[in-house]
């Protein structure tokens, strides 16, 4: 016959497991608590750049920020430099030179 402990021993068990591990500070309930606040505040860009605003949050408070101020440039500049890492990955995955697509300013044009 095989033995199975009650639900309250197991759920004693997983608790006694949890405290075991150390508190990550990104988790704590004021980094929870700024995560939902710049989620909030970039809240209007979901449709658009869903996974780069919750992927922002995480970047934000994991960094040590503790406030929303500029948040919507900051932001702004994660999109820029996530969509060149994208950029420079595919050209990189494709074989072609980077910046192939960058206008020569050196150039003039037509006359």
């Amino acid at each position: 016959m095989v033995y199975w402990p009650m639900k309250s021993q197991l759920f004693t068990r997983l608790e006694n497991k949890m405290s075991e591990f150390p508190k990550d500070w990104r988790y704590a309930d004021d980094r929870m608590q700024m995560r939902a606040a710049v989620f909030r505040a970039l809240s209007h860009h979901l449709n658009d750049h869903c996974r780069a605003v919750y992927e922002f949050c995480h970047d934000w408070v994991s960094q040590g920020n503790n406030h929303t101020n500029n948040i919507e440039h900051h932001f702004q500049t994660y999109l820029k430099e996530t969509h060149r890492e994208k950029v420079y990955q595919l050209e990189k995955c494709l074989e072609i030179e980077p910046g192939w697509y960058a206008p020569d300013n050196n150039s003039s044009t037509g006359t």
